[in-house]
């Protein structure tokens, strides 16, 4: 996931924004979108690491935007 998603609640919400730090707006939004859209209709495991502990979890659709559901810590 890298800093493609680099908020845990904005990201996911807003997909069509990016951040001030994102040197290729247009890109960043693009990548974001198919990215999100891939990890949501394969369930695979994503990792925000600039997300909350435990940064591990899922992307699920909601509307036209998107959710991080964490998964819950286990040894």
């Amino acid at each position: 996931m890298g800093d493609a998603g680099g908020h845990q609640l904005l990201s996911f919400q807003f997909p069509e924004h990016y951040m001030e730090f994102d040197t290729h707006k247009e890109v960043v939004v693009r990548t974001r979108a198919e990215m999100f859209t891939r990890a949501a209709s394969t369930g695979m495991l994503i990792v925000g690491y600039h997300y909350s502990w435990p940064g591990v979890g899922r992307v699920r659709r909601a509307g036209k935007a998107f959710e991080f559901v964490p998964m819950p810590f286990r040894f």
